[in-house]
Parts: structure tokens; C-alpha cells; sequence
């Protein structure tokens, strides 16, 4: 194995391998030498260099061969990615930039229109605050009582008046 490191083809090779394993998920399931390894064994198996089996090569760094073959595919399956349209990408990042500018924009016009306020409020000594909290403090109206609550009152009130005023206000009961 150690014979290989003079091999600037094959080493060369296992470096694009481990950058463009950048570009998919191996990082995230597997150890960094677990991926040098994959990278290896790929490009040995590309350049078709025989390396040692006997032992396996690979077990010195804690990898498998099943490990070697899933990261090989993952790693080859990027290159089947559709490439990215480099016109659309620009576009998407500049209108980005635009929103990101008029937002800033947007919140520095805000801070100065609070900073002018506060300057009015400490020349005037006068403050939108204390005229809302002023219209907080007043009693809200009283709500407007239910049909069902109505008829309660109305209720109550003939009750408590008796039935005298009922009488008094045109209902007359007719004895027979």
C-alpha cells in the first residue's frame, strides 16, 4: 500500500474523489478515514491497481469493503446530479441581495422615524404613548345585555316592584 503514495495518478485521483464527496451525505454517515478509504479503493479500482486483500487493507482504518462499495456509489451518484443553471442561480442570488438591501433600508427608515419621534416628544414633551394609555384608562361601554339576560331584568324588576306597577302600566286584570 505504502508503494502507492508515489502513484501521483492514483493519489490525485482519491483527492477529486474526497472533494466531491463534498457534495453528498457520506460526511454525515460515515468517518472521514472510512471516506479516504472508499476514495482509495475507488480510484485503485478505476486506475486498476491491485491493492493488499490479504489482510484487507482497508480493515487497518476501521472500514469495511460494504462500507468502500456505499460510498463509492454514493460519491459516483453525484456526478448524475443535473448540473445547476449558473444564469438562475445568479438571478435567485441577486434578487436575495435586493430584498435583503430594501429590508435594511425598510428597518433604517423605521429607527430614524423613532429617533424623530423621540426628538419631537422630548422638544414638545408631548407622547403618543400617554394619549393611548389615557384612552386605555377610560371604562370600556358597558355591553349590551342578551335577549335572555333582558328578559331576566325585565323579570327581576317586576319582582321587586310587584305586581302593582305591572298594573300600572295598562295591564288590568279582569276578574269573572
Amino acid at each position: 500500500m505504502l508503494e502507492q503514495s508515489q502513484n501521483t495518478e492514483l493519489v490525485q485521483l482519491s483527492w477529486n474523489f474526497m472533494n466531491d464527496s463534498l457534495r453528498s451525505d457520506v460526511f454525515m454517515k460515515y468517518t472521514p478515514d472510512q471516506i479516504g478509504c472508499a476514495c482509495i479503493w475507488l480510484s485503485a479500482r478505476i486506475k486498476k491497481i491491485c491493492l493488499p486483500e490479504n489482510p484487507p487493507w482497508y480493515e487497518l482504518l476501521d472500514c469495511t469493503k460494504e462500507q468502500c462499495v456505499a460510498i463509492s456509489t454514493t460519491i459516483l451518484n453525484t456526478y448524475c446530479l443535473p448540473r445547476p443553471n449558473v444564469h438562475k442561480l445568479e438571478r435567485a442570488i441577486n434578487a436575495a441581495k435586493e430584498a435583503y438591501e430594501l429590508k435594511k433600508s425598510f428597518n433604517e427608515k423605521q429607527r430614524k422615524d423613532l429617533k424623530d419621534i423621540k426628538k419631537l416628544d422630548s422638544a414638545n414633551s408631548f407622547s403618543p404613548s400617554v394619549e393611548i394609555v389615557k384612552a386605555k384608562e377610560t371604562p370600556p361601554a358597558k355591553p349590551k345585555p342578551s335577549p335572555s339576560n333582558q328578559i331576566t331584568e325585565k323579570l327581576t324588576k317586576l319582582a321587586e316592584n310587584g305586581s302593582s306597577d305591572y298594573m300600572k302600566n295598562g295591564s288590568k286584570r279582569r276578574h269573572h
